[in-house]
């Protein structure tokens, strides 16, 4: 530590307490302030007494200066504009609710920014007050803000060690950057200081770290590239660049002023000062004046030493933040001229332009010899200045040009923050943690703690309740079980994640866990069954409500928000760039967390170029929405279908009625999409969250951006413009109402339907109907060059009854087109005989058997009538109504929601369309596949051996081998499934006593009722729940019932008596317990069929009525066969999509149009033999119960 003689003495300025000070621009005046209300103005080069100013308030905190005026801040928060010459008060440039704590001035004089215990720092043009700029992303009060030298940048630094830092090239400032852990965290009135401040050249700051050392961050990544380390052992209190950048000071509550040189970060020299609070070199002088909280000022001239004063001569050096030398590659000090004196020097030092070319792109004087005066004329040497460089009177000011400023640094790609759906940033010592359909959650900041309220809506179900928080919750959610908080402490310790039930039976269900260290939570999201959290380091975490971890994975791209609804959850995160380059994409992961399947992986996010996402929630029906910064409402579609999910609009606010012709200016702050409405709190004024009292919400009707409603013509009459209206409406309406069916039956097709949501999915159906049939009156008014158009919107009804097409029939009528109503007409007819069907049954080729097929009519045709044209048919019988059936069957799971045609079996048809199989007259019958052909052969040789099932096996080539028996699963699941071909032939030959039959030779005859195609899909498929996935998509459905036992007869006949049906016989004998071989039950097989009883206790006269269900592999063999028991009176031979075997035998699926003309129509099938098939004429024909 050095001693220096020539120490300057302190100048007693104001009393004890914060001190500051400002050079002037031109170096001429440095201003102090301080607690007291005087203000001094001293002159540079002077020891004459300063100018006191005593006209200010008190306490003033903070001071910015340009060469006509100065600023002042002061404790009371208001912000007063001096005039230097005479020292009085020129303007209040701004007022703040709270104590002023910094000022900052633009490098070209024309902004005043202001930083005070506020949340919001103002940026206030000094020559227009009213002209405002706002710094709104502060979550607490602010102690430092400063203007990086080009005038691109402003920094904020928080109370809360977070730096913010601002982009000003636009007219609405951005934030470019939130930077944690590169200032420290410092009470509003610390002596310490947290300040950025900027090199010189605008490609770097400095700042003060907890570890007492400077680091320097460049702007080109915003990272730490330098630090001058070892040069102070109490807290920095201040930091100065010297006017070239060069040099740094910096002061600390050690008692130690440190001079470093930059490029090597070196201390050159220490001074001993104690209580120094700030800094400021002078703008063009060896001198550094600064100020100490005993209120003195000390102007320290000479204070670079001799040996290292050419560094401060050195024309503007670049920041230190580069490995190698980039400013002395050549000599570049500046040349004194041998004539002039050293005033001279000094006086064209001062007088030179701050914004030259060579100071800002750090000097080339490897080119100062490119033109030489080889023939001594002179004009090199007029070319240049008084330190041989070239002029720059062509150059404007520094904040003039964005062109000619600074390079900035680097391209850095620009990741979208993380969001908390349904929460707000912090408005003084306020904010929402969380605000729903549900109710709020707010915080408010006490300093040493927060406290929470919670509030609902419906406060006869749940009571509002507020708690002190110590652990700085700043995330929540809220739903109708319970509400669940989150932190990210700023200290070191561990994010807490705490959740709270509303209601429980024990006597403490709340529960709170703690992540990893260095773990923070992004984002929150509560459902009905689960609670996710997505991290910092990109991991999802999933608990159950009580707090047991369920799953934890890291997701592939980083997180961003997250949403939940029962066991789905949505996760959102950052992807790859866009098409510009510069923002990243987002993308979204939706998955059943329950299931473990993923419906949608790591899709992208529909937002256009430069949107910001807002928002993302569940609808009430479970479907995802986001909301984006331009007002757009978008729901995912068909998101339950992996690779089928698309974006679709349901609403932008921008368009609404409202908003037309600029009457209102005012914004959307959403909440959510409940009972096909939006849901949202209207701000204005600029707005961009909502603040206290807590808004009222509002709901918007879904509104989809069809087209933009054209200028009315003059000469269009007030009726043609408002008929013009209603046709854009019904399209809107149209397209509307699609969508939300759509969702609807995405929504029933993976829940099991109840009979309200079934009768909805109908009312919704039959809404979509209605708004085509107003469209199409729309285009009957608009004349018969409509009509293909018309004909269009006809086809598109769904139509369930046939009512919607005669009502369309008649509107045609009404406006007289006639060839309309003809083509609607041959429409209606198309749908009755099934021809006009895309989405009807698919059923399998016909196939082509060494036989003769011929079909046998035994009725005349009859006619049908539809309007006023009638079609003669042949008769036809419904096969099915879809409201009975197998549908309804007990055992079996909840029948689809979406309903199907009925299908139809129509003689002439078939007839007809088997005409190429004869010989194939018209040689345009396309053969069935293998499989196909292997599945008939198996039906053909199955079905003759149904009656004696139980009893003769089955020929080994029809079974596949692993071949699975299910015996009652939906009655008696705890059964076990029985696999392979030997075993299934011996559990066959248990069944009956499941029915309290004695399993001899004889007993188990079965009568055959129906033999049934369906669907798979329409009825219970047990090898959807085992190892079999490979069955194909049809389902053999046989009806039986064993025949009646008397008192003579216990036993049945043997496998070669009658086939004749007996009638039913039941009586209303009473069940008895069936437990020896007396009475017709073998004990020990009732216990391996699981129990000692029967499983279904019969009387002697009492029939037992079952299914088959047969589902087969590739290789048209039995698969899995499964063994219900069905109520013969349950209807289930009305079960809709469906064919008899024998008409899917022949490729048929069609049915008849009348039930009343031919209840049953008979088939014959001749020659058969060679297939297995019954030769009798009725052979194959079965009677039904």
């Amino acid at each position: 530590m050095s001693f220096d003689p020539n120490r300057p003495r302190g100048r007693p300025a104001h009393t004890p307490g914060t001190t500051v000070l400002a050079y002037t621009p031109d170096g001429r005046r440095v201003i102090t302030g301080g607690s007291n209300s005087a203000i001094r103005i001293y002159t540079v080069g002077q020891d004459g007494e300063p100018k006191t100013v005593d006209e200010g308030v008190d306490a003033h905190f903070s001071i910015g200066a340009t060469n006509e005026s100065f600023i002042m801040g002061a404790e009371d928060g208001t912000v007063w504009q001096y005039d230097i010459a005479s020292g009085k008060m020129q303007n209040l440039l701004v007022r703040c609710a709270l104590p002023v704590r910094d000022i900052a001035v633009s490098r070209d004089g024309k902004w005043a920014a202001v930083a005070s215990d506020e949340l919001t720092v103002k940026i206030v043009k000094i020559e227009d007050m009213t002209q405002v700029k706002y710094l709104r992303e502060q979550a607490k009060g602010t102690k430092h803000v400063t203007f990086d030298p080009t005038g691109r940048y402003a920094t904020v630094s928080a109370t809360d060690g977070i730096l913010y830092i601002y982009s000003l090239t636009e007219d609405e400032p951005e934030l470019v950057r939130k930077l944690d852990g590169v200032i420290r965290r410092l009470e509003p009135d610390a002596e310490a200081t947290s300040r950025a401040v900027w090199h010189p050249d605008g490609t770097a700051f400095a700042s003060a770290e907890v570890t007492r050392d400077i680091s320097i961050y460049s702007t080109s990544e915003w990272k730490k590239e330098k630090t001058f380390s070892g040069g102070h052992t109490g807290d920095i209190t201040a930091l100065s660049w010297a006017p070239n950048g060069t040099l740094l000071a910096s002061a600390a509550a050690d008692g130690q002023i440190v001079l470093w040189e930059a490029k090597t970060q070196k201390i050159l020299q220490r001074y001993d000062f104690g209580n120094v609070i700030n800094l400021a070199w002078h703008p063009t002088q060896n001198s550094l004046s600064f100020t100490t909280s005993d209120g003195e000022l000390f102007i320290h001239d000479n204070f670079v030493p001799k040996d290292h004063e050419a560094l401060l001569q050195k024309p503007l050096q670049a920041a230190p933040i580069f490995p190698g030398p980039l400013t002395e590659i050549s000599n570049n000090v500046a040349r004194t001229l041998t004539d002039r004196s050293k005033e001279a020097v000094q006086r064209a030092a001062r007088a030179r332009s701050a914004d030259s070319l060579d100071d800002i792109l750090g000097g080339d004087e490897e080119m100062a010899d490119f033109v030489d005066d080889d023939d001594g004329a002179g004009y090199a040497e007029e070319e240049l200045n008084l330190y041989g460089k070239r002029t720059n009177g062509h150059l404007d000011d520094l904040g003039g040009s964005d062109s000619k400023r600074v390079f900035s640094g680097s391209w850095q790609p620009k990741a979208h923050p993380a969001i908390q759906p349904g929460s707000t940033p912090w408005a003084g010592s306020r904010r929402y943690l969380c605000l729903n359909l549900t109710g709020a959650v707010w915080t408010v900041d006490q300093e040493t703690h927060h406290t929470v309220t919670v509030e609902f809506y419906d406060r006869e179900l749940h009571r509002d309740f507020h708690f002190t928080d110590p652990y700085l919750y700043d995330k929540a959610c809220l739903n109708e079980n319970g509400t669940l908080f989150s932190n990210s402490p700023s200290d070191g310790s561990p994010a807490t994640i705490f959740y709270r039930p509303h209601e429980t039976w024990t006597a403490r269900a709340d529960w709170r866990t703690q992540l990893p260290e260095g773990e923070m939570v992004r984002a929150l999201a509560l459902s009905d069954s689960y609670i996710v959290a997505v991290t910092n380091k990109d991991y999802v975490r999933v608990y159950t409500l009580f707090g047991t971890p369920f799953r934890v994975y890291r997701q592939k791209s980083q997180a961003v928000t997250c949403a939940a609804w029962r066991d789905y959850i949505m996760s959102i995160g950052n992807g790859p760039l866009g098409i510009d380059g510069r923002h990243t994409t987002l993308r979204y992961t939706v998955e059943n967390v329950k299931r473990d399947e993923i419906c949608q992986n790591e899709d992208e996010v529909a937002l256009p170029e430069g949107v910001q996402l807002k928002t993302v929630f569940f609808s009430d029906t479970g479907d995802p929405c986001i909301y984006d910064s331009t007002g757009v409402l978008l729901v995912l579609q068909h998101w339950r279908t992996p690779g089928q999910a698309r974006w679709v609009p349901l609403l932008d606010t921008k368009q609404l009625a409202r908003l037309a012709g600029g009457r209102k200016e005012e914004t959307y702050w959403p909440v959510a999409v409940a009972q096909e409405k939006f849901h949202c709190i209207i701000l204005k004024g600029g707005d961009k969250n909502p603040y206290f009292p807590r808004p009222l919400l509002s709901e918007f009707d879904f509104q989809i951006p069809i087209s933009n409603e054209p200028p009315k013509d003059p000469s269009e009459s007030e009726e043609a413009a408002a008929e013009r209206k209603e046709g854009a409406r019904f399209e809107e309406a149209f397209v509307r109402s699609n969508v939300l069916l759509s969702l609807f039956r995405d929504l029933l097709s993976s829940t099991n339907a109840t009979s309200s949501q079934r009768s909805e999915l109908a009312r919704k159906e039959l809404e979509l109907d209605k708004t085509l049939l107003q469209m199409l009156a729309v285009e009957c008014r608009e004349g018969e060059e409509r009509g293909m158009k018309a004909l269009e919107l006809v086809t598109m009804m769904t139509d369930r009854n046939g009512k919607m097409l005669e009502a369309a029939a008649k509107v045609a009528q009404r406006y007289g087109r006639g060839v309309l109503e003809d083509k609607i007409r041959d429409l209606a007819e198309q749908r009755v005989m099934g021809m006009g069907d895309d989405d009807e049954l698919a059923m399998p080729p016909a196939f082509s058997y060494p036989c003769t097929l011929c079909l046998c009519l035994h009725k005349p045709p009859s006619s049908l009538r539809l309007g006023r044209r009638t079609l003669t048919s042949s008769p036809r019988q419904p096969l099915a109504q879809p409201r009975h059936g197998i549908l309804n069957e007990p055992w079996l799971p909840p029948a689809s929601p979406i309903p199907h045609p009925t299908a139809y079996f129509s003689p002439t048809r078939t007839r007809r369309e088997l005409g190429g199989l004869d010989g194939n007259r018209n040689n345009d019958h396309k053969p069935p596949d293998e499989r196909v052909l292997k599945l008939g052969r198996t039906l053909c040789t199955l079905s003759p051996l149904l009656p004696t099932i139980l009893y003769n096996t089955l020929p080994p080539e029809i079974l596949a081998p692993s071949v699975n028996l299910h015996l009652f699963p939906s009655t008696h699941p705890h059964l076990p499934i029985v696999k392979g071909r030997t075993l299934y032939r011996a559990a066959l030959w248990t069944v009956p006593v499941a029915w309290s039959s004695v399993p001899l030779v004889g007993n188990v005859k079965l009568q055959i009722l129906s033999e049934r195609i369906v669907r798979a899909g329409t009825l219970l498929d047990p090898e959807r729940h085992g190892d079999h996935h490979d069955c194909g998509d049809e389902r053999l459905v046989v009806r039986w019932k064993t025949e009646p036992r008397t008192e003579s007869r216990p036993f049945h006949e043997t496998p070669f008596s009658s086939h004749t049906d007996p009638a039913p016989s039941r009586t209303s004998a009473q069940h008895s317990h069936l437990s020896s071989s007396k009475n017709g039950t073998n004990k020990g097989l009732s216990v391996l069929l699981g129990g000692e009883e029967p499983i279904f206790k019969l009387s002697k006269e009492e029939q037992f009525t079952g299914l088959f269900i047969f589902a087969f592999d590739e290789e048209g063999r039995i698969l899995t066969h499964t063994i219900e028991h069905a109520d013969e009176a349950d209807g289930w031979e009305r079960t809709a999509k469906f064919v008899t075997l024998t008409d899917w035998l022949i490729g048929k699926a069609r049915g008849s149009l009348d039930p009343v003309t031919n209840p049953n129509p008979e088939l014959a099938m001749e020659s058969c033999q060679p297939s297995g098939l019954p030769s009798h004429p009725s052979g194959y024909r079965r009677q039904r119960s």
